[in-house]
C-alpha cells in the first residue's frame, strides 16, 4: 500500500502531541508552502456600529494566524476575539473568520518563541495559552484497511489503522487534522514506491474500538466538497453582473471555508464561460456553501476534481472527433462513412450546403478514430483518375475560414489536393500538400505557399489552414501551429463553382494519387489553435487501456444500458426559452424531460448554449459501465478509458472515468487492493 500521512489542521493551533521516533515510508501527510497574497477576511463600515481593532499576524509551519479584536455598540454591546488563518502561506485563501475564546479589547495575540519553535502562544491581558505544533506522522504501517470513493459530488474515505500496542492516542491526531492516502505499488528501483494518484482529506471524527481481543481505530475522513457544505457564510453578499467571472466567485466562497480553487490544465482547462463571464449572484447568511457552488456551476458543463484536497474545475465536454466537431459546426463536413451520396453533412445555418457526390474509382479505407468511433475514410487510385467530392459553391463569399482534413499519404507522390474550388476565369483556391508539405493556395492573394514537415510517412496527419481576410494565414499540422503568411488581400474563397474533395477541377495533375483522406471539413470562421488541437487529441482520445494482451487486467466487467435522468433539457432564462435533446435516447428510452432556469441565460446563443450543457451534464451521468480490477495508479475522475474485453465483445470501447473507488485490505487471510470506476459515455 502507498503512503499514508498525517497532518495537523490549518484552522487553529494544534493540539500537543509527541511524534513518532521512526517513521515508517509509506506516509498520510500535507505541506505548508511560502509566499504572501493580501486578501480581506473581515471589514465593517460606520453604520454597522462594529470597529476591528487589534489586529496581530503570526507565521507558522507555513501558514498566516490572524487575529483581533471585533467590538459591537449597538443592541448588546460586546467585544469578540477574531481568528483566521491560511491553509499555506501561496494559497491566500483565508479561511471565515471565526470566534476566539481569549478576549479583551485589543484581541489576543500571537508568538512564537525562536528557542521552542515548535510551540505557539496566544496572549491577552488575562493569560497565556500554548499549543504544542506536531510534526507530520507517518501511519502507513498501521493502516490495516481504506475504503475510499470520489465521485463528482464528494469524496470520503474510511482508514481502520492497528492499534495493538495502545500507542494511537498519544500521537494526539484529531479532527480537523489532513490526511493524504498515495495507492502505490512497491514496482521501483530496490522496491521504490511508484504511485501516481494521490488523496487529500480532512479527518472529520476518530474511533476507538476493543473487540474480540482487538484494538483498532477507525478515521473516517472527508474532502474539500463535504467541507465546503459545512461553510456557512456569515453575512450577506452580492455581486452584480460584469463585476466578477464565475472563477472569482468561486474563489471568494471557497476561500472562506479556507478551500483553495484551482483550474485543470490543458486540455482540461474549464470552458471560457467559467473564466471569463462575469454574471450576477447573491447568496444569504447561513447559505451552505455547497448550494453557492451549485448555483455557481449549474448552466456549465465544467465538474469538479477534489482529490488534491483543492476545487480544481475543469471542462467535461465530450473528446470524441464527432462530438468535437459539431460543436465546432462545420458549414460542409464531409465524413465518408457511406457508399452513397449522404456522405457531405450540413451544419449551416441557411441548410444550402447539401452535395452531390461522384463516385469513379476509389477504396473505402478505415478510418484514423480510435474507440470505436465511426471512421472510414476514401483511399485514392495509385495512378491518376478523376475524383471529385463536390458540394455547391459558398455563399456568401468567405474572407475568414478554416480548410481542414485528416490525411494519409503514402512515400512517395507530389500534389495531393484535398479541397479545392475553381471558375472558369481561373481563379482558384486549393489546400493539400505539396512534395508532401502542407501547401495552400489563392489566386487572389496572387501567392500560394507550403508549411510544415514532410508528411509522406505513411501515417495519419491533421492538416489544416484558418485564413483571417486582410492579416495572416495560418498552418497547422497535428494540432500545431507551423507556420504564418501574410493576407495581402480581402477576396474569398468561395467562387463561381462547387467546392471539391480529391481533385481541383480542370488542373492536371491536381489530384490525389494513392492517399487517403477523411473528415475534410470547411469552417465559415477561424478556428483558435486550441479548437485543432481539441480535433487532434480527439483521433485517439484514450489515455488509459484495461484488458486486452496489453492493457491492465481486469476483474469484472458489467456493461449497463439505462435512461439518463434526463435525454430533454427546457431551460428557461431572461425572458427566453431553448431546448436540447438526445434524439438516441428519447428513441430508446422514451421521454424524459427536466427544466431548469437560470437567470445568466440572458441572450439567445447563451440560453442554447446552457441547454446543451444541461443535457450533456445528464446524460454524463448515466451509468455505462462499471469495472472492477487491481488498483490501477494512473486514471483519475473525468479521464478517458479504453476497455477491450472479448466476453461481452468489447474491444477498445471508449469511457469517461465518473466515480472511483478504491478497497485495500491486509491481514492474516489475505490481501485486497481493488478498484472500482464507475464509466459513463465519454
Amino acid at each position: 500500500m502507498a503512503p499514508i500521512t498525517s497532518s495537523p489542521s490549518p484552522h487553529s493551533p494544534p493540539p500537543p502531541t509527541t511524534p513518532p521516533t521512526s517513521p515508517a515510508s509509506p506516509a498520510i501527510s500535507a505541506s505548508p508552502a511560502s509566499g504572501a497574497h493580501p486578501h480581506i477576511v473581515d471589514q465593517a463600515d460606520a453604520a454597522s456600529t462594529v470597529t476591528l481593532r487589534g489586529a496581530t499576524l503570526a507565521t507558522l509551519s507555513g501558514r498566516l494566524i490572524a487575529a483581533y479584536a471585533l467590538r459591537e455598540t449597538s443592541a448588546v454591546a460586546t467585544i469578540t476575539a477574531r481568528e483566521t488563518s491560511t491553509p499555506s502561506i501561496s494559497t491566500g485563501a483565508w479561511a471565515e473568520p471565526q470566534p476566539f475564546e481569549p478576549a479583551s479589547q485589543y484581541g489576543p495575540a500571537y508568538a512564537t518563541s525562536p528557542t521552542y519553535p515548535s510551540t505557539l502562544y496566544a496572549v491577552t491581558a488575562s493569560g497565556v495559552w500554548a499549543a504544542t505544533i506536531p510534526d507530520t506522522l507517518t501511519l502507513t504501517t498501521r493502516l490495516l484497511s481504506a475504503r475510499l470513493r470520489q465521485t463528482p459530488t464528494t469524496l470520503t474515505a474510511t482508514l481502520t489503522m492497528d492499534d495493538a500496542d495502545g500507542g494511537f492516542a498519544a500521537l494526539g491526531l484529531a479532527p480537523g487534522w489532513t490526511v493524504t492516502l498515495t495507492p502505490g505499488y512497491a514496482s521501483g528501483a530496490a522496491g521504490a514506491q511508484e504511485a501516481g494518484i494521490a488523496f487529500t482529506l480532512t479527518i472529520e471524527a476518530i474511533a476507538h474500538t476493543h473487540a474480540e481481543g482487538r484494538r483498532i481505530v477507525t478515521l473516517t475522513c472527508t474532502g474539500p466538497l463535504e467541507q465546503l457544505a459545512r461553510w456557512r457564510p456569515a453575512s450577506a453578499y452580492q455581486s452584480a453582473a460584469g463585476a466578477l467571472t464565475r472563477f472569482q466567485l468561486l474563489l471568494r466562497a471557497a476561500q472562506r471555508a479556507a478551500i483553495p480553487v484551482a483550474s485543470g490544465a490543458d486540455p482540461d482547462d474549464p470552458s471560457p464561460d467559467f473564466t471569463a463571464y462575469s454574471p450576477s449572484l447573491a447568496w444569504a447568511p447561513g447559505e451552505s456553501g455547497r448550494t453557492i457552488l451549485d448555483r455557481i456551476l449549474a448552466p456549465l458543463n465544467d465538474g469538479l476534481r477534489t482529490e488534491t484536497g483543492a476545487l480544481t474545475v475543469v471542462n467535461r465536454t465530450s473528446r470524441l472527433f464527432a462530438d468535437v466537431a459539431r460543436r465546432l459546426a462545420p458549414i460542409l463536413w464531409w465524413r465518408f462513412t457511406t457508399y452513397d451520396a449522404t456522405v457531405v453533412q450540413d451544419h449551416s445555418a441557411t441548410g444550402a450546403y447539401a452535395g452531390a457526390f461522384i463516385t469513379p474509382p476509389y477504396t473505402i479505407a478505415t478510418g484514423p478514430l480510435a474507440g470505436g468511433q465511426p471512421s472510414t475514410a476514401l483511399t485514392f487510385p495509385a495512378t491518376p483518375g478523376l475524383f471529385v467530392s463536390t458540394s455547391p459553391t459558398l455563399a456568401p463569399s468567405l474572407t475568414h475560414f478554416t480548410l481542414l482534413a485528416l490525411v494519409r499519404n503514402p512515400a512517395a507522390g507530389a500534389n495531393r489536393t484535398i479541397l479545392a474550388s475553381d471558375n472558369s476565369a481561373g481563379t482558384y483556391w486549393h489546400m493539400g500538400t505539396n512534395n508532401g508539405v502542407l501547401n495552400f493556395g489563392n489566386s487572389a492573394d496572387g501567392w500560394t505557399d507550403t508549411r510544415g514537415a514532410d508528411l509522406r510517412n505513411g501515417n495519419w496527419h491533421l492538416v489544416a489552414v484558418t485564413r483571417q481576410a486582410n492579416t495572416t494565414v495560418t498552418w497547422y499540422v497535428d494540432g500545431v501551429p507551423v507556420g504564418t503568411r501574410a493576407s495581402a488581400s480581402a477576396a474569398a474563397i468561395a467562387t463561381a463553382t462547387p467546392i471539391t474533395v480529391g481533385i481541383r477541377p480542370a488542373t492536371a495533375g491536381s489530384f490525389f494519387i494513392g492517399a487517403t483522406v477523411a473528415e475534410a471539413m470547411v469552417f465559415d470562421k477561424l478556428l483558435i489553435a486550441r479548437d485543432i488541437a481539441d480535433l487532434w487529441r480527439a483521433i485517439s482520445p484514450a489515455l488509459y487501456t484495461f484488458g486486452g494482451p496489453t492493457g491492465h487486467p481486469i476483474e469484472a466487467l458489467e456493461a449497463i444500458d439505462q435512461p439518463p435522468p434526463a435525454n430533454w433539457i427546457r431551460l428557461q432564462g431572461s425572458a427566453r426559452q431553448a431546448e436540447a435533446f438526445a434524439p438516441e435516447s428519447l428513441a430508446a428510452h422514451g421521454p424524459r424531460l427536466a427544466q431548469y432556469r437560470t437567470l445568466d441565460a440572458t441572450t439567445d446563443t447563451r440560453a442554447t448554449s446552457y441547454a446543451a450543457n444541461r443535457l450533456r451534464h445528464d446524460t454524463a451521468e448515466e451509468p455505462a459501465a462499471r469495472l472492477t480490477a487491481p488498483w490501477a495508479t494512473g486514471p483519475q475522475l473525468f479521464d478517458h478509458i479504453a476497455v477491450t474485453h472479448p466476453a461481452l465483445s468489447q474491444a477498445s470501447r471508449l469511457y469517461r472515468v465518473n466515480a472511483i473507488a478504491l478497497d485495500f485490505a491486509r491481514g492474516p487471510a489475505g490481501h485486497r487492493y481493488r478498484a472500482t470506476y464507475d464509466l459513463v459515455a465519454p
